[in-house]
């Protein structure tokens, strides 16, 4: 079983100007449990700690988040790949480079939401 106060607390450490993480670590664990209800929450551990998550709901990816200290080193771009099919990503202008690499390209934006698919 997945530890959704960990989640979340990683959530906020990477990814701590979002709206869900000003909101703090009960609010973002609220998400993660609805999220975990209607979809699919995956996380990466080295050893016991968890250091990255996916969550979606069928193809659309809500969040990717790694630890800092585990930023850059592949796990965001392993846990990507591993999904199959058609992916719709709901982010942020700051992760526009990340997901073009990988294939992604902008749907929609309204306002500062941005909607990148991947078509496999």
């Amino acid at each position: 079983k997945i530890n959704m106060k960990e989640v979340a607390s990683l959530h906020v450490r990477a990814l701590p100007k979002t709206f869900s993480s000003r909101l703090g670590v009960g609010f973002v664990k609220m998400l993660y449990e609805i999220v975990d209800l209607l979809g699919k929450v995956e996380v990466v551990k080295r050893g016991e700690q968890t250091v990255a998550v996916l969550s979606k709901i069928g193809q659309l990816i809500l969040t990717l988040a790694v630890e800092p200290e585990y930023q850059r080193k592949g796990i965001g771009t392993k846990l990507i790949a591993s999904q199959k099919g058609r992916l719709f990503v709901y982010t942020e202008e700051a992760s526009l480079g990340f997901y073009k690499k990988l294939k992604f390209r902008k749907c929609l934006k309204i306002g500062k939401t941005i909607i990148l698919c991947r078509l496999d």
